[in-house]
Order: structure tokens, then C-alpha cells, then sequence
């Protein structure tokens, strides 16, 4: 994949959007080094359905970088995650993905995943890791993640731990505590479709 060569000025375009920790010439070298799309375009991708988005970015000599992503309405913050990059292993790694409770039947963490996946795609990233517990491990299952065979195990003690508070009729909860038998992390799936 060949890298999009670009200058200083495309980044001061974004000002208040795509912000670095540190413009200079040398930031300049090392994008143009690494990350293989145009400011535009890395930050276009990833502030799809997300008008507004600020996204603070770093990125150091070895190719190793991260960024913070901030989605606000109306003076309030909905969405914040944090992302690490690493462009030599060709990895992507989402360490935080949060969204205010109140906004969380909205799908943005759906959309925010889409734009992640596809800014991974454009950047030759082999792959995103993540963890995810609770919550955070219902919504990627409804996204199609699975968790690995320890989380599972974890996850599945939780969830029989929360299952009497949640709003279910008996028979749902009934459901929950059959699948939760299972060893197969898949059965994440049927849960989340209840």
C-alpha cells in the first residue's frame, strides 16, 4: 500500500477536528511514513454519521500511535474512545469505547465500530482488538463479536449474576440461564438476540 504524501497544511485545514499533539515537520515525515490515507480522508472515515467529532492524534518514531475521539451534542459528551495504532504490526487496538447511558439505544456504537472497521480496511490494518466486558461485551455481540473461550467464561458468571434485575419476562430469563450452560463463546449471539 503506498502512502498519500501530504503537508503540514492539510492538517491545519482540520484544526479543531483532526488535532495533533504536536504539528511540525517532523509529525508531517512520520504520516507520511506510516498512514497510508490523507488527513481528509482518515478523518472523514472515521467522523462518518458523527458531525462534529474531534479526534486528538498522536504518532511517534516507531510507527506506533493512538488517538482520543470525542463525539459532543449539544455541550454534552454522547461518545468517547480511545484507539492505539500500531502501523509496523499493521494492528489496530480500540482500548475504550463508552457512550452515555442515555444515548446508548441509539446504535452509535455500531456506527462508531463501522467507521473503525473501515478506517482499519483503508489503513492495511490486519486486524482491531479490543475487550470487551459486560455491556460492553453485549453490544459487540450484537455487532457480531465473539468474546475468547476465558471471557466467556467470565462473562457468562456476570450475566447470571445481572440476569434477575433485568427487565425480562420469565420465560426470556428461563432462556438466558439455558444458553448460559453453554462452553461455546458463540452463545454471546443468541443472548443478545433475546
Amino acid at each position: 500500500m503506498t502512502n498519500v504524501i501530504c503537508g503540514i497544511e492539510e492538517f491545519v485545514k482540520l484544526d479543531g477536528s483532526l488535532n495533533i499533539s504536536r504539528l511540525d515537520a517532523e509529525f508531517v515525515s512520520l504520516w507520511n511514513q506510516f498512514v497510508s490515507l490523507s488527513p481528509h480522508a482518515f478523518y472523514e472515515t472515521l467522523s462518518l454519521d458523527f458531525p462534529g467529532l474531534r479526534v486528538e492524534f498522536w504518532l511517534y518514531p516507531t510507527g506506533v500511535g493512538g488517538a482520543t475521539i470525542t463525539f459532543d451534542e449539544q455541550e454534552s459528551e454522547v461518545l468517547f474512545s480511545e484507539i492505539a495504532f500500531d502501523f509496523v504490526a499493521k494492528r489496530v487496538e480500540l482500548k475504550e469505547l463508552r457512550v452515555n447511558p442515555a444515548d446508548q439505544d441509539r446504535g452509535l456504537s455500531k456506527y462508531f465500530m463501522r467507521n473503525l472497521v473501515e478506517l482499519s480496511i483503508a489503513l492495511g490494518m490486519n486486524g482491531i482488538d479490543f475487550v470487551a466486558t459486560e455491556v460492553g461485551a453485549y453490544s459487540f455481540a450484537r455487532m457480531g463479536g465473539v468474546p475468547t473461550k476465558e471471557d466467556w467464561l467470565e462473562l457468562r458468571e456476570q450475566i447470571r449474576e445481572r440476569a434477575n434485575a433485568l427487565p425480562l419476562s420469565d420465560a426470556q430469563r428461563q432462556q438466558i440461564m439455558t444458553l448460559l450452560e453453554s462452553d461455546d463463546p458463540r452463545t454471546i449471539w443468541k443472548i443478545a438476540d433475546l
